[in-house]
């Protein structure tokens, strides 16, 4: 069963890497509660996320006054342009120590097992390699991505794990890549760990 959380976790006001595992431990039981399930009705909590470009240096953010707002940030392989610059330094350092903190944890609510996966640098970049989607043109891609997909799973698990955007490592180390100069812009995901072992 999925959970679309809209806004990103890691992201929001007053989230840190304190606090982020109990944030995402009171989303999954709003979850339950509204659909009425309890904490032994989990067989395991798989999260989702974009990198956002979130481990990239500071001088890899670069001012661009010529942006229209709403295009604001625009991602690149190798920079984020914006018409704020600290701000985006500030979401990253915030989005780093989320995300570091997550993916070394094993469980949430009392062992409920946990991991999280990446889209990098966003959903769109992976599935369709392209970036900076205005939204209505997000939804026109999703649509058609799955009408593509959703009678034949084993294309689908095809489709992710084949692809030269996985990254194809185990788990530790896919999030030790990902951190490393400009790989959280570009196009990888680890989500291919997921469903390796059922590659046909």
């Amino acid at each position: 069963m999925f959970k679309v959380v809209h806004g990103d976790i890691t992201t929001k006001e007053k989230s840190s890497s304190n606090n982020i595992v109990r944030k995402v431990t009171e989303e999954v039981k709003s979850f339950a509660d509204k659909n009425g399930f309890s904490k032994n009705d989990f067989l395991k909590v798989i999260h989702i996320v974009d990198t956002d470009g979130a481990f990239i240096s500071n001088d890899k953010v670069i001012l661009n006054q010529s942006i229209v707002k709403e295009d604001s940030p625009k991602y690149y392989d190798n920079k984020i342009e914006c018409l704020n610059k600290k701000d985006i330094e500030e979401r990253n350092k915030q989005k780093q120590g989320c995300l570091i903190t997550l993916y070394k944890t094993k469980a949430i609510w009392g062992g409920i097992p946990y991991s999280v996966f990446y889209m990098s640098c966003n959903l769109e970049h992976v599935l369709h390699n392209e970036n900076n989607l205005a939204d209505k043109e997000k939804r026109v891609k999703a649509y058609e991505f799955s009408e593509k997909f959703k009678n034949n799973f084993s294309d689908f698990v095809r489709f992710i794990c084949l692809s030269e955007f996985a990254v194809k490592t185990n788990y530790l180390e896919s999030w030790e890549y990902i951190q490393k100069e400009c790989n959280s812009l570009k196009r990888h995901t680890n989500i291919d760990i997921l469903f390796k072992d059922q590659l046909i």
